[in-house]
């Protein structure tokens, strides 16, 4: 017999069960304190839904079924339940990454559900170290050729370089979603890029998504030294410091602004020679 428990993830009795499932997709201390439905058999975690909301809005963040147990309503049965934890009248909203081989079986799944598809908020390319090491990197230094760009990880930078970062943020006006994050936990890394003179060239925001996975959530180089060859050093750079400090790395995620085609094609120009996947991240309301 299935049984759904409510729990606040910290709280949950199944703490180390959830985080053997969780820690495969993200680390589960950034989800410490958020609420979860579990369904349960035989003492075994078998799926689970992670959500919060405030005064309006639930955001879905994951919804899990064991492969063992699918096809047999427990995810449709997880939604059910979390309307019976949230205050009536609730929007609820989850974004998800479809890939060519289950955005069929996904969408279907939460339009049965009464979701509606709203679009696409970004997209993006998923490669494995591997073939990135292997097909990429070559291809990087076939560009960059000599270097006078040298990194500065986030956590080492000096006050003095911190505050032209500032600076310079401000006076050109950078959108904030392509500025370094001063608040970063130890999921999420600034890395930056100085040239010999000492000038800041740009910067690259990852983060670590599980233990097996880096996101590269924007690549910033300043206009007047934007170039393929500086990108491509930036790129070389990176890949250096991902391959050689963290081995338990082997997947990397691209993500691109939605409908940006002219940054699609640029990731093609380097992926040309890879495996990949491209995905869509898809927003789903009801």
């Amino acid at each position: 017999m299935i049984t759904y428990y409510y729990s606040i993830i910290k709280e949950s009795e199944y703490k180390y069960d959830i985080a053997k499932v969780v820690s495969k997709f993200v680390y589960l201390q950034d989800l410490s304190n958020y609420h979860i439905i579990l369904a349960v058999e035989s003492r075994e975690v078998i799926g689970f839904i992670i959500f919060n909301y405030n005064s309006y809005n639930c955001m879905i963040h994951y919804i899990y079924v064991d492969y063992k147990y699918r096809n047999k309503g427990i995810g449709s049965c997880l939604l059910e339940n979390i309307q019976l934890h949230t205050p009536p009248k609730y929007h609820y909203t989850i974004s998800l990454p479809l890939y060519e081989n289950n955005e069929h079986h996904l969408v279907s799944f939460f339009k049965k559900n009464k979701f509606k598809c709203e679009g696409n908020d970004c997209s993006g390319f998923w490669v494995k170290t591997k073939e990135w090491e292997c097909n990429v990197i070559h291809r990087l230094k076939k560009i960059a050729l000599a270097s006078d760009i040298f990194l500065i990880s986030g956590d080492s930078i000096t006050v003095s370089q911190k505050k032209d970062i500032e600076t310079i943020i401000k006076a050109y006006n950078i959108p904030l979603y392509f500025c370094p994050d001063n608040n970063c936990c130890i999921y999420r890394k600034n890395t930056f890029f100085f040239n010999n003179f000492g000038e800041i060239v740009g910067w690259t925001i990852i983060t670590f998504k599980n233990i097996h996975t880096i996101e590269f959530d924007c690549t910033y180089v300043l206009k007047q030294f934007r170039c393929l060859k500086t990108v491509c050093n930036i790129w070389l750079l990176m890949s250096n410091e991902i391959l050689n400090k963290y081995s338990n790395i082997t997947n990397l995620f691209f993500y691109s602004e939605k409908n940006n085609h002219k940054l699609d094609n640029f990731y093609m120009f380097f992926l040309n020679n890879c495996q990949y996947n491209h995905f869509q991240r898809a927003v789903f309301k009801l």
